[in-house]
């Protein structure tokens, strides 16, 4: 992830790490994150090589639902499952 004009998330935002759920202060370059394979769209660990700590300079948009909350960028990718075909 290398993100040109910030990250594409709030820095409030919890990654899940292989030590627990951790804020962006808390992340360092080397640590592991789940992350989901684009591929094989199977979640793994992948080392941060990478870490933006500023401001976003792009706006925020807010999305909440039964268990959700995210505020992230309009061009943030997400996995979505499709409630008829399960795909």
């Amino acid at each position: 992830m290398t993100p040109i004009k910030g990250m594409c998330f709030d820095e409030e935002t919890k990654l899940l790490s292989e030590k627990g759920w951790v804020g962006i202060d808390d992340l360092n370059l080397g640590d592991k994150i789940f992350t989901v394979n684009k591929e094989t769209l199977k979640t793994e660990l992948k080392e941060v090589d990478f870490i933006y700590r500023g401001k976003s300079e792009k706006p925020m948009i807010e999305m909440k639902g039964k268990g959700f909350n995210s505020l992230t960028t309009h061009d943030h990718r997400w996995f979505v499952q499709n409630r008829s075909s399960k795909k």
